[in-house]
């Protein structure tokens, strides 16, 4: 997979975009106006990642992992908490 570079474009960037054999994925997106010479003038800055489409297949099913982990952690911590909370009731009783 490549390395995420620094980009700044006059033309708004979709998140993700294809070419015919590259993904590019595109984070940080954020608008800046200038004024150049009395004209303002609109500039995006972000970060870019460019990879094949077999890269960004990989990247997917990462991501995909990631989330399903997290709620994952989000359904056992609630739990944990529930049991706390009920033990702690059980005491106080």
């Amino acid at each position: 997979m490549g390395k995420y570079t620094n980009v700044c474009s006059l033309e708004e960037p979709k998140q993700i975009d294809f070419d015919l054999d590259t993904i590019f994925i595109r984070h940080n997106i954020k608008h800046v106006e200038i004024e150049v010479k009395g004209e303002k003038i609109k500039k995006y800055f972000y970060t870019e990642i460019q990879m094949s489409l077999m890269e960004y297949l990989e990247y997917l099913q990462k991501e995909t992992m990631k989330s399903q982990q997290s709620q994952d952690d989000m359904i056992l911590d609630n739990a944990y908490r529930a049991a706390v909370l009920e033990l702690n009731n059980q005491s106080v009783l």
